[in-house]
């Protein structure tokens, strides 16, 4: 089975996504079944260092895309079966509405939406599409959680 090609929307060299969540796309045990494809960054310049640092580790060609047009340029591609958004929060709208309304799967951080409602809206819209969406709660590992934990 070919392996599932990832759009990662907001994957820089530096930050969350670099250190928390595209890591384990490189370990033997997924990297026959997950391929960084493309990614895209706010800047020209952050695109085109993410996707170099990337393109290395993964053997192969990682497209950069940047700002909006990059958003929906990766959304469309053909080459990217899945889309990662690893924005922040008020951003996910505008990232996961399109690559529903595209019929891409989707991985987005906890929360999908800034309101319950809006959350509500993004899963209707993609059971009517027929997308899949996973949902990553790395929210588990904020400063506050940790404090309620007592760590």
């Amino acid at each position: 089975m070919a392996p599932i090609r990832i759009g990662f929307i907001g994957l820089s060299a530096k930050g969350w996504a670099a250190t928390a969540l595209v890591n384990p796309l490189f370990d033997p045990l997924l990297s026959s079944s997950y391929s960084l494809t493309a990614l895209c960054t706010t800047s020209e310049t952050s695109a085109h260092a993410a996707a170099e640092k990337y393109s290395k580790l993964a053997g192969h060609t990682v497209k950069a895309y940047f700002g909006e047009d990059g958003v929906r340029a990766i959304i469309k591609d053909p080459e990217v079966d899945l889309v990662a958004i690893s924005v922040k929060m008020p951003e996910h709208w505008k990232a996961v509405m399109p690559a529903i309304e595209a019929g891409k799967d989707i991985f987005i951080e906890w929360t999908p939406g800034v309101t319950f409602a809006d959350t509500v809206k993004i899963a209707e819209a993609a059971k009517r599409k027929g997308v899949r969406v996973l949902v990553g709660a790395q929210g588990i590992q904020s400063q506050s959680m940790r404090k309620v934990r007592g760590e």
